[in-house]
């Protein structure tokens, strides 16, 4: 498996790093106009570049003040944009805990933070389905409690993780779907604006649909995307979360692993788990509950445990899995051609870019 690591804040962006990350994010049909953008910008990332490698304690890195004043968005035709959302997530759980904050609360701020970011597939740039809708599901657990909140085919969610986190507090429920999910958030006394449609589209992923109708890729080998998030506290509280689109050209009223705990995530008083890619195969195999019992009840490390369910379970299925327990022991499994991960342990943050050596097309 090759690892590229990004040390935060010295993050090195370099040329060539940043078009590799394009060319991997973008295809080959993309890349060309972006390349000739990141060429035109070099003076802009050799700032970039500068200021990451300047650590001031005490303050915010020079990114995220540029993000939080403006200068910098997520939307923004810049190169620097499809790697540096990855570094805030970690930055912001970072801090949150640090500061005392719960795993709960932690999982929660990455996981908005990326759907927030149209390079996902969770949220704004979420993949389409069969009708050319939007679909999002999300679910979060607190693994002090073991109480979950999920949310499945909702439509005009801007953060369906905040909705699962209503679900979770505010009703006696543990997943509600569809235009009921939506009733229910509206009916609370705390609501949010619906999104429109414009809201989650992307030229993108309308490409990807209007390509399988065309008779592209099938659904079952696209799962580009899915974001996810695990966290340990000072209390040894752990906590996951994730949020998807789901799959191109999916049926409507499909719901995948995500939505459903113990299939594409999981969280106890011992450890915390999310995975990426076909959810349907999650689901038949309820892969993260499989981890939790090799982890519990046969003496597997978190690692091992891990690597028995992508090698029984899950070879040959794009597929990728982080988990963390209460030794600290933080754990990421992939076969997908990429996956980009951020990272904080002992208080030194990374973002990582896997690239194991199996060949896949897709990039969760």
């Amino acid at each position: 498996m090759t690892l590229h690591n990004y040390p935060v804040p010295e993050l090195d962006v370099t040329l060539q790093e940043v078009s590799r990350v394009l060319q991997l994010t973008l295809g080959p049909d993309l890349y060309p106009k972006f390349k000739s953008t990141l060429e035109q910008q070099r003076e802009l990332l050799l700032q970039v570049q500068h200021n990451f490698a300047t650590r001031v304690a005490g303050k915010e890195n020079w990114a995220t003040e540029q993000f939080k004043r403006g200068l910098l968005s997520c939307t923004d035709p810049l190169p620097t944009s499809t790697a540096i959302p990855v570094v805030l997530v970690s930055s912001k759980a970072k801090r949150l805990l640090q500061h005392g904050g719960r795993s709960l609360d932690a999982v929660q701020k990455s996981v908005e933070a990326l759907e927030d970011c149209f390079l996902f597939n969770a949220s704004k740039g979420s993949v389409f389905n069969k009708d050319g809708k939007n679909d999002l599901e999300a679910t979060i657990v607190d693994g002090s409690t073991l109480k979950s909140g999920s949310v499945a085919c909702v439509q005009s969610v801007k953060n369906p993780i905040k909705a699962a986190r209503c679900v979770m507090d505010k009703s006696s429920h543990s997943l509600i779907v569809g235009d009921e999910a939506e009733e229910f958030l509206q009916g609370l006394e705390e609501k949010e604006k619906p999104a429109g449609p414009q809201y989650f589209y992307t030229d993108k992923r309308h490409r990807e649909l209007t390509a399988m109708f065309s008779g592209g890729n099938s659904p079952k080998n696209n799962h580009p995307q899915t974001v996810g998030a695990v966290a340990l506290d000072h209390l040894q509280g752990l906590a996951a979360a994730s949020s998807t689109g789901g799959l191109v050209r999916k049926l409507k009223g499909r719901v995948g692993d995500t939505a459903v705990v113990g299939a594409g995530i999981y969280a106890d008083d011992k450890l915390a788990i999310t995975c990426s890619g076909d959810g349907d195969v999650f689901l038949r195999h309820t892969v993260a509950q499989k981890i939790a019992n090799l982890y519990h009840h046969k003496g597997f490390s978190l690692r091992q445990a891990c690597r028995e369910v992508m090698t029984e379970n899950l070879n040959g299925i794009c597929a990728g899995i982080i988990a963390v327990d209460t030794k600290g022991d933080a754990v990421i499994e992939t076969n997908a051609g990429v996956m980009f991960v951020a990272s904080v342990m002992s208080g030194i943050s990374q973002v990582q870019v896997l690239s194991p050596p199996k060949s896949f097309s897709n990039v969760i």
